[in-house]
């Protein structure tokens, strides 16, 4: 025997699906970045060697004192 409660439960799940397949179907995606990959840059001119796949350094004010701080990301322990 179904409960009260399983009941409103199976029932705002489905008024909950209902709601999202009546939405429409219009969407738009648009790029928000890119990454701009240069092959010429790399010593062989193919791809990056394994010493040359190391992220940029970022700028940024980490600790929200007014002064940026430069983050660098190396091989070293």
């Amino acid at each position: 025997k179904m409960r009260a409660r399983d009941a409103g439960i199976f029932l705002v799940s489905g008024l909950a699906i209902f709601l999202a397949l009546e939405s429409g179907t219009q969407y738009e995606v648009q790029q928000r970045w890119a990454l701009e990959l240069k092959p010429t840059l790399y010593r062989n001119g193919r791809f990056a060697q394994e010493d040359e796949r190391l992220p940029k350094p970022i700028v940024d004010d980490l600790d929200g004192d007014g002064l940026n701080e430069l983050l660098v990301a190396t091989r070293d322990p």
